[in-house]
């Protein structure tokens, strides 16, 4: 899978970008933080490379900030990830149920990139990949998939989850694979 961007909606921290940070360099180059007026001049301050698009005014809370980068991604592949996401390999094989090393001996490749990833707090499974689960934080989407104008986008909270459950049921579906995950630093997965 080829994505074309990256994008991070931001609130709240102009200096730590958590999973812009933990992202390669290769990615950055099309990762754009999503960011309101407020921060913009902080932001541009302590990340001088990143790409950045601001948010217009009117445009408040979460669910519409997706809304907007649906919208502006148009039909193209993207990304869409929560600002405190890091980004490992599973350290379990699948077969024997053994750990194989440490997450901090094996980190993620610029090949690993190229698909979805799971929770880290969830327990191994017997492939790679799993349809039609749950999907939260971390999203890659095919925008030739979607239909914006059919998602309401009126929740503000659990809105990823109830995006992804709307996604289901226009007869979309979900993807993720089992081999790489994301977590949150400070561990409450």
């Amino acid at each position: 899978m080829n994505i074309d961007k990256i994008y991070i909606p931001t609130l709240g921290r102009v200096d730590n970008q958590i999973t812009y940070n933990t992202l390669p360099d290769f990615l950055k180059k099309i990762t754009y933080l999503v960011i309101q007026d407020q921060e913009l001049s902080e932001i541009k301050k302590n990340y001088p490379d990143a790409n950045l698009i601001r948010l217009p005014n009117e445009i408040k809370g979460i669910a519409r900030t997706r809304e907007y980068i649906i919208r502006l991604a148009g039909k193209t592949i993207f990304g869409m990830f929560d600002d405190d996401m890091e980004f490992i390999r599973r350290n379990i094989d699948r077969t024997t149920l053994k750990k194989v090393g440490d997450k901090s001996q094996t980190p993620m490749t610029d090949d690993d990139w190229i698909g979805g990833m799971r929770m880290q707090g969830l327990p191994p499974r017997e492939s790679d990949d799993i349809e039609f689960g749950k999907i939260a934080q971390v999203f890659f989407i095919n925008g030739n998939k979607i239909t914006p104008n059919k998602i309401k986008w009126d929740i503000q909270f659990s809105e990823d989850i109830y995006f992804i459950l709307q996604v289901l049921s226009q007869g979309g579906k979900t993807i993720m694979t089992d081999k790489f995950l994301y977590t949150h630093p400070n561990g409450y997965f």
